[in-house]
């Protein structure tokens, strides 16, 4: 199965600000990783299934990945939770979409999306 070029891809632009995971057994807060960002985790964009795309986060909680338009589901796994969290993002044809992110043990937290048109052709 090819891609349709005349599909116009998107950019999802991305930081996970902050992740909190459960404290070892018989602290009673949770840990809290956060700043400017979190470094070292790793984001999958799955569309129908399948991965299309893969990032790890850099120093800042970054990263990018190019999509097709529709539903796209956001994998984050980290060492600091036991199982990978997700989301899912709708993403219009040749757009790119800024989201903030924060990571809790069982869920993903959007806390900031924008989507703006592509303006390069």
């Amino acid at each position: 199965m090819g891609v349709d070029s005349s599909v116009q891809m998107s950019t999802i632009r991305g930081n996970v600000t902050n992740v909190m995971a459960m404290a070892p057994m018989g602290e009673m807060s949770p840990m809290v990783a956060q700043g400017s960002g979190v470094a070292g985790i790793t984001v999958e964009a799955q569309e129908g299934g399948m991965t299309v795309d893969t990032d790890v986060t850099d120093q800042g909680g970054n990263f990018t990945l190019t999509v097709s338009p529709g539903n796209v589901t956001l994998i984050f796994t980290t060492p600091m939770l036991p199982n990978p969290v997700s989301t899912m993002v709708d993403v219009p044809e040749n757009s790119m979409v800024d989201i903030a992110i924060a990571i809790q043990p069982t869920q993903v937290v959007v806390q900031q999306m924008q989507v703006a048109q592509n303006t390069m052709p």
